[in-house]
């Protein structure tokens, strides 16, 4: 499916960031426009910022919590290095907020580099879409399968229960018949 122009007017009454890559990440992965915008919300949205944002996040212990500059190619090799080098805890990084080393090392075996947005959103498109597919091919109906999603996205059942309420926000304001 591609992403409608009304669908990319919609994110911008959002004043959303990263709308073009959002649009691009969404068109390539086959990931659902309203699932893909709901995870970039649950994972990187403050209150009164533009998001998504590409920042490091704030896990306790995980490398660079607490540090406000945007996720760069500099700051990325240093974090790359304490968490694929050293074994330091990993922090969510980029929009997508891609934390496991093991994400870490698939993405750059995809040749995506991290610290980009476009190549952040399009791997947490990719292996979003790939958590829904799979949770699609045990049997689940959508809500459910948006839940194992999220659960498996991020760890917790309550990523996933809060995940499906947003990608239920923003599937009515996205629209789509083409959409489970």
């Amino acid at each position: 499916m591609t992403v409608t122009e009304a669908q990319i007017a919609t994110l911008a009454q959002y004043e959303l960031r990263y709308i073009e890559e959002i649009r691009n990440a969404a068109d390539q992965s086959g990931c659902y426009l309203y699932l893909l915008v709901a995870m970039l919300e649950k994972e990187t949205a403050k209150p009164d910022e533009r998001w998504p944002r590409n920042v490091f996040g704030h896990d306790e212990g995980g490398v660079g919590r607490g540090f406000d500059d945007p996720v760069d190619r500099s700051n990325f090799r240093l974090f790359r290095h304490e968490v694929l080098v050293l074994g330091r805890t990993s922090n969510g990084i980029g929009p997508s907020q891609v934390t496991h080393p093991d994400l870490i090392r698939e993405a750059e075996s995809r040749g995506l580099k991290l610290w980009l947005p476009a190549d952040n959103i399009l791997y947490g498109g990719q292996r979003l879409r790939s958590l829904f597919r799979e949770a699609l091919q045990k049997g689940l109906t959508t809500r459910p399968a948006i839940i194992e999603t999220g659960r498996r996205y991020n760890g917790q059942y309550a990523y996933g229960v809060a995940l499906l309420e947003v990608a239920l926000k923003w599937k009515e304001r996205l629209g789509n018949a083409d959409y489970v």
